[in-house]
């Protein structure tokens, strides 16, 4: 889906609605990662986004606000180190779910797609309202911690984009965990794809 002109919540809500009905119908047996177009994959992108798959839940990719990011990641990220940590790849829940936002990497397995497309916030013909990404926030606020919107540490994206278009005077989000390395040897060399 490509969104060229202003984005109007209303008109971004119903594009991301079309499109997930048009995915939902053509390629029914996976889930789906949804990427902007300003955002940079990880080098070993393709084995993190294994790990974010086999978890099977609702999963941002990318840096958030620090106060989502759960401890002891947050910590992490917050302190002056000489090196970026190595740690094991994981999903792990996200925390005070009303400060997520953005929507520049985020994977939706199979089984959430009806929960967004059976979202009345997302098909609603108001002109006023959130856009598809604010709807994500909702529901995230709304669904059991072990089913909700979780975060991928360390991070597959960055966000690489100047500030939102709707809210110019915004800071572009930091990446907190994009360079961190990760240990596959400590998460068992059996987990990797071939």
């Amino acid at each position: 889906m490509r969104q060229s002109e202003a984005p109007e919540p209303r008109r971004v809500r119903q594009n991301f609605g079309r499109a997930i009905q048009h995915w939902n119908g053509d390629y029914p047996s996976g889930g789906l990662l949804l990427i902007e177009d300003d955002i940079r994959l990880r080098a070993d992108w393709r084995e993190l986004l294994w790990v974010i798959v086999q978890g099977d839940y609702p999963t941002i990719c990318c840096s958030l606000e620090l106060r989502t990011i759960p401890a002891p990641f947050s910590a992490l990220a917050r302190a002056d180190l000489n090196e970026p940590p190595t740690v094991r790849p994981r999903v792990a829940p996200m925390v005070n779910t009303g400060e997520y936002y953005g929507s520049q990497c985020v994977y939706l397995p199979k089984w959430f797609i009806p929960n967004i497309t059976s979202q009345e916030l997302m098909m609603s013909d108001s002109p006023r309202g959130m856009a598809f990404d604010g709807v994500l926030n909702y529901m995230a606020g709304q669904t059991p911690v072990n089913l909700g919107l979780m975060v991928s540490i360390p991070d597959l994206a960055h966000h690489t984009s100047p500030p939102a278009v709707l809210n110019p005077l915004r800071p572009v989000r930091m990446e907190h965990m994009f360079d961190w390395r990760i240990d596959w040897r400590a998460y068992g060399a059996n987990v990797q794809p071939d």
